[in-house]
C-alpha cells in the first residue's frame, strides 16, 4: 500500500468528535428528559389559571424554625437518625398513634410495621446533641385518637425541648384545629391528585373544595406531591409549600428540577431522600 493510500484509510476511520459529541450529547439529553419526564414537565411553564384568591383565607400564625430548605426523608430507624448531622435542615417522620398503649410507633406503611417509637428516635436525636425541627407526618390522625396524641405531643415537645420545632401534618384538616391551638404548626395533606391530566372544569371544582376546607380549618401551610405545586401556587399563593423529591445523579434535567423547586419562594421545605 503507497503512503497516499495509507493516508486516506487513516482519515477514513479516524473519528470525527465534531460530529459523534454533538449527537452523543443530543442522546444523553433525550434519554435524560425521558427518565425525567414528570420533573421536565415542571420545568416549563404551568398553564393552570388562577381560579381561587387565598388572601382572604385565615392561617394558624403558629411557626416553626427552619435551619435550611433541604430536610431529611423518612427518618423512620435509627440507624437513618443516626447517620444525621446538625447540618440537616430537619427531619421527618412517618408516625402512628395507637390508642391502647398511648404511644406513637415509626414507620411509613402497614406492610412495614414496626416497634420503633417516636421517643426512640427522639432519644438519639437528644443523645446526639441534634438541634433541627421535626415534621411528623401523622398517618392515622381521627377523631378517637385526636386528643391523646395532642397530649402525647405536647409532653413530647417539652420533653426533648421541641418549641416551635415540630410540624403536624395530616390529610384530616379539621382535626389540625387543636394542634394550631396549641402552638404547633400545622400542615394540610392534599389528597393525591395529577392537576396535569385533568381538564379546566375538575380542577375549578377541586380549587373549590380545598378552598372551602381552609375556610373552616386554619392550618399554617399545605403539602403535596411536586406535580401539585403549580396548581396551588396559582390557587392559594398566601400559603407556605412543603413538598419532596427524589435526586439523581449526573441528570441535568434533575438538577435544574431540583434548584427550581428549592429556590421557589412559596416553598418553605423539600424533603429529601428517605429509606
Amino acid at each position: 500500500m503507497n503512503q497516499e493510500n495509507s493516508e486516506f484509510m487513516k482519515q477514513k476511520y479516524r473519528i470525527n468528535w465534531k460530529i459523534i459529541l454533538p449527537v452523543m450529547l443530543l442522546i444523553y439529553l433525550f434519554t435524560d428528559i425521558l427518565i425525567h419526564k414528570g420533573q421536565f414537565r415542571f420545568l416549563l411553564p404551568a398553564s393552570f389559571n388562577s381560579h381561587i384568591l387565598s388572601d382572604s383565607l385565615l392561617r394558624c400564625e403558629a411557626t416553626v424554625e427552619n435551619k435550611s430548605i433541604i430536610w431529611a426523608k423518612g427518618v423512620n430507624t435509627i440507624s437513618a437518625i443516626d447517620r444525621l448531622g446538625d447540618e440537616a435542615g430537619g427531619m421527618e417522620i412517618d408516625v402512628y398513634f395507637d390508642t391502647s398503649s398511648n404511644n406513637f410507633y415509626v414507620y411509613h406503611d402497614s406492610s412495614s410495621i414496626s416497634k420503633t417509637t417516636l421517643r426512640d428516635i427522639l432519644d438519639v436525636y437528644r443523645k446526639k446533641e441534634l438541634d433541627f425541627s421535626v415534621w411528623l407526618d401523622f398517618k392515622n390522625l381521627n377523631a378517637v385518637n385526636c386528643d391523646p396524641a395532642l397530649k402525647y405531643l405536647l409532653e413530647i415537645k417539652d420533653e426533648y425541648h421541641l418549641q416551635n420545632k415540630m410540624i403536624i401534618e395530616s390529610s384530616e384538616i379539621s382535626l389540625l384545629r387543636p394542634f394550631c391551638e396549641k402552638n404547633f404548626y400545622t400542615v394540610f395533606y392534599l389528597p393525591f391528585f395529577n392537576p396535569y391530566l385533568m381538564n379546566k372544569k375538575e380542577l375549578n371544582i377541586l380549587a373549590e373544595k380545598i378552598n372551602s376546607e381552609l375556610k373552616q380549618n386554619q392550618v399554617s401551610a399545605i403539602s403535596g406531591y411536586y406535580f401539585q405545586i403549580p396548581f396551588i401556587k396559582k390557587n392559594f399563593e398566601h400559603y407556605a409549600l412543603l413538598t419532596w423529591i427524589s435526586e439523581s445523579r449526573f441528570s441535568v434535567v434533575s438538577w435544574l428540577f431540583t434548584h427550581k423547586i428549592t429556590s421557589d419562594k412559596n416553598v418553605k421545605i423539600v424533603l429529601v431522600g428517605g429509606e
